[in-house]
């Protein structure tokens, strides 16, 4: 068996420069291999720059992850980091805006942020959400309003919208 997190992951320090639409997006708690084996693939078709995982209480790069990604882990940096609040700390340093996503009264409804320029999208369980620090690093908060009985989308589903309207955003400025 491949270890997939030895071969396919990459560190964020060894980056030194990032461009100016640089986008990452931080998975916070993600422990359903679908789940995350659907971010990979609506990330590489978003044309995200890398996602970067907790080293503990997330699912890594498993078979099935990879089999959910449909290839899109070929095409995508993967970062496993020991500590969130310490990359969110080093990204802010390179002049990153942390925009959390997350079920909230205090946040800014989806499609009125602005995702251009380098950012840090973060992302949490379904369950848990975002973990308090990683939550509290959050340069804003952003949400999206649900009509129905159900009070939240699959964290896969919520992240392919904001990401395409992040797309749609840098389409209108070109």
């Amino acid at each position: 068996m491949i270890d997939f997190d030895a071969t396919i992951e990459k560190d964020i320090y060894d980056i030194n420069n990032f461009n100016d639409n640089t986008c990452y997006i931080i998975a916070d708690q993600i422990n359903d291999p679908q789940n995350l084996g659907q971010i990979i693939r609506t990330c590489e078709c978003a044309g995200i720059n890398g996602i970067i995982l907790p080293k503990h209480n997330s699912v890594h790069l498993t078979n099935a992850v990879l089999q959910v990604s449909q290839g899109a882990f070929l095409f995508m940096d993967i970062f496993i980091e020991n500590n969130l609040v310490n990359i969110i700390k080093f990204l802010k340093s390179k002049d990153f805006w942390i925009i959390g996503i997350e079920n909230s009264i205090d946040a800014k409804e989806w499609y009125q942020m602005d995702y251009k320029g380098k950012i840090v999208i973060v992302i949490g369980s379904e369950g848990k959400g975002i973990r308090k620090l990683v939550k509290k690093s959050c340069d804003f908060l952003t949400t999206i309003s649900m009509k129905g009985n159900t009070n939240s989308l699959n964290v896969s589903a919520a992240l392919s919208a904001i990401l395409f309207e992040r797309q749609r955003q840098l389409d209108v400025t070109k």
